[in-house]
């Protein structure tokens, strides 16, 4: 033949078992993991020093390769025995139909062909989490968007402080006293604190996406997503305080987004306890809230939150709805700010301010 059947194992010593993720058919030719890793188009996949393992991911298709060196004589002739078996398969199909076949269905033909007690359930996990991770896989103009949609939200913290927008426009110029103090309540600053810190994390890890990171887990493990979610939990703790002006309230709110920022910096990531920990923050600060009776405002928050949310989990406009989740999001901070200014804490501050016959 003019081709041979050219595939990408991983083959792991230990409690870890062999897995295809890479499936091509290519002109006869002899590839190793040093000359794939030196070639332009891939690049170290995780900085492993393991001296059985160099991972790699190619950027032209997307797809991960980790191939190991092992001398164990089981696991070379496992890996004889699949290779046959899947060499057989594939006799009738073309170059061009094996080029087309996706990691994402190369890895769920080796799970669904490969039982085996040695791979362990992480390992199990990691796969799984690459392929969503590749299906959800955005263009780089779609996350250079997901980045610049962060700013508009800054913006407009600008817009509030400069325009005193905390100020009830029925009390503006009522009051013609010289001004004692224009400074926004506190749970104003701490709303504002909150997006201005997140702001630049979210933009950086949207456009690492676009720019240096491949689809798939490399994203999941790479510094600036765990930042992103870092500032999440900062801004969460900052917005109790916002919504219900106690100390008390945003100690035990710190306290929690403290332990879930500590698990950021963990080796492993724990997608799904991350989630939940992000939702159970969003409810610590919104439930002040419906607590001092603001139902309608309480239920125009959750509404917000839910289409939001929505957009993130459902992609109902594929590879935008990332961005859709940021726009709909510009409509949280008024409304946030909107509880906060109803807190009789927060009184004096606006007839102080309301004094003032100027602006910033």
């Amino acid at each position: 033949h003019d081709h041979h059947l050219s595939v990408g194992v991983v083959l792991c010593a230990g409690p870890h078992v062999s897995f295809i993720l890479h499936l091509t058919m290519t002109p006869m030719t002899t590839t190793n993991s040093a000359q794939l890793a030196s070639s332009p188009e891939c690049r170290d996949f995780d900085g492993s020093k393991d001296e059985k393992r160099t991972r790699i991911v190619c950027s032209n298709d997307t797809q991960l390769l980790e191939f190991m060196k092992d001398t164990d004589d089981g696991i070379k002739k496992r890996k004889e025995t699949y290779l046959r078996r899947r060499h057989s398969s594939m006799g009738e199909m073309t170059a061009t139909t094996a080029s087309s076949l996706s990691s994402e269905e190369a890895g769920r033909d080796e799970l669904d062909e490969i039982k085996s007690p040695e791979i362990d359930d992480y390992e199990k996990e990691r796969i799984r989490l690459h392929e969503i991770m590749v299906a959800r896989a955005m263009s780089p103009l779609q996350e250079k968007w997901n980045a610049l949609t962060m700013i508009p939200n800054v913006l407009f913290c600008f817009y509030y402080l400069h325009e005193a927008k905390w100020i009830p426009d029925d009390m503006r110029g009522a009051i013609t006293d010289e001004c004692p103090n224009i400074m926004p309540p506190i749970t104003i600053l701490t709303c504002i604190g909150g997006i201005i810190f997140h702001c630049p994390f979210s933009f950086l890890y949207h456009w690492c996406c676009a720019t240096i990171l491949s689809p798939g887990i490399e994203r999941l493990d790479h510094w600036s997503r765990r930042a992103d979610q870092i500032f999440i939990h900062t801004a969460s703790a900052l917005w109790s305080y916002t919504t219900s002006g106690s100390l008390y309230y945003f100690a035990a709110s710190a306290m929690f987004n403290a332990v879930c920022i500590q698990k950021h910096f963990q080796k492993e990531i724990d997608t799904e306890g991350n989630k939940i920990r992000i939702l159970t923050a969003v409810f610590m600060y919104i439930t002040p809230i419906l607590y001092r009776g603001e139902v309608l405002l309480f239920f125009q928050v959750v509404a917000v939150l839910t289409l939001g949310f929505w957009l993130f989990a459902a992609y109902p406009i594929g590879g935008w709805s990332h961005c859709g989740f940021h726009i709909v999001s510009y409509l949280l901070p008024p409304l946030i700010m909107a509880a906060s200014m109803t807190l009789p804490s927060n009184q004096e501050s606006v007839i102080l301010a309301a004094n003032c016959k100027s602006r910033f």
